[in-house]
């Protein structure tokens, strides 16, 4: 019999953002207690460790793993690992090896998770409790980062595939937060008349303690005008110490843009404005740069037959008027 597959393939890490929502939030008041897989019928209380860490003491958190009464019965998995990051900035979980050696890895600290693996009915719950000990010799400062892997597998008795997962995070607050960062790089792509001037930067978390960021980014014309500058949104999650992820900014200038050089300052910013980093340098413009115009809306009342165009579409359902050969009043 062929296994059914719950869900969809294109889960795998791209997903960690939809199951860690929190972001590595700075505090515990700021963090939700509760998470669901929106593909598999799965909740789980206590979704987040989050504890100011004193050296010679112990914590226990406690998770329930409930499944919906309309799913089938799924076998579960339970590890721990240390806690990662990507370079397009999704979390993931470290091999055993980097779990160990990494220096903002708590993985070492989680002793023990009661049960490892369980079958879990349509309707049930079950609770996990994990033990985390802090030694008495610990003299460390910042945060340290850890996930608890809840994944449901191959269950034998239905022949069903869960291939959803669900990522609870563990951080340990030292004290001694030292907030840094570093932007190794920034690129400006191929400029191309009609489409925005995309800018993406590299950002390195060099301090301790994880944090979100922005990014303000200006263009200047070769006299040192201001052409274009834009500040992009806060990042969805929380970048880890030692780890870095890309930033992209899509600029549209609003004046037409001749060839020459220009220069593009980039600068990296805490949610309170303090500037982390700045990086300077500059991109060429070889062909007159003006950017996108989408067709003006017709007068109400007016009908127009649109000969050799291409309309694209939006998620929204409006459409955008690409290109046309010519067209009439009708």
């Amino acid at each position: 019999m062929k296994r059914a597959v719950i869900s969809v393939v294109a889960f795998l890490l791209a997903a960690v953002a939809i199951m860690l929502p929190l972001a590595l939030p700075a505090r515990a008041d700021e963090a939700e207690s509760e998470v669901r897989s929106p593909l598999v019928g799965l909740k789980v209380n206590g979704a987040l460790a989050q504890l100011d860490a004193v050296p010679g003491r112990s914590y226990v958190h406690r998770i329930i793993v409930e499944n919906s009464e309309d799913y089938p019965g799924m076998q579960v998995e339970v590890k721990a690992f240390g806690l990662g990051e990507t370079l397009d900035g999704g979390y993931r979980a470290l091999n055993i090896n980097d779990s160990n050696s990494h220096p903002y890895s708590a993985y070492k600290f989680i002793s023990d998770i009661d049960i490892k693996s369980f079958h879990l009915p349509p309707g049930a719950e079950q609770v996990l409790k994990a033990t985390i000990d802090i030694p008495a010799t610990a003299r460390l400062q910042g945060g340290r980062y850890a996930v608890i892997h809840i994944k449901p597998i191959m269950d034998k008795a239905t022949n069903v595939l869960f291939i959803p997962e669900i990522y609870v995070p563990v951080i340990l607050n030292f004290g001694g937060w030292d907030i840094k960062g570093k932007l190794s790089s920034v690129q400006v792509a191929r400029v191309e008349s009609g489409k925005p001037i995309m800018c993406e930067a590299v950002l390195q978390n060099t301090g301790n303690y994880h944090y979100k960021t922005r990014q303000q980014v200006v263009i200047k014309d070769p006299s040192g005008a201001v052409v274009a500058e834009k500040t992009s949104n806060l990042s969805a999650l929380s970048l880890i110490p030692s780890y870095s992820f890309r930033i992209p900014v899509e600029l549209e200038p609003e004046k037409p843009l001749p060839p020459a050089t220009y220069s593009v300052e980039v600068k990296a910013l805490l949610p309170d404005g303090k500037v982390l980093d700045t990086y300077r340098t500059s991109f060429d413009v070889t062909r007159n740069y003006v950017r996108f115009q989408a067709e003006a809306a017709a007068p109400v009342g007016t009908n127009w037959l649109f000969i050799g165009g291409t309309i694209a579409f939006t998620a929204a359902g409006a459409f955008v008027i690409l290109s046309l050969a010519r067209r009439r009043r009708i």
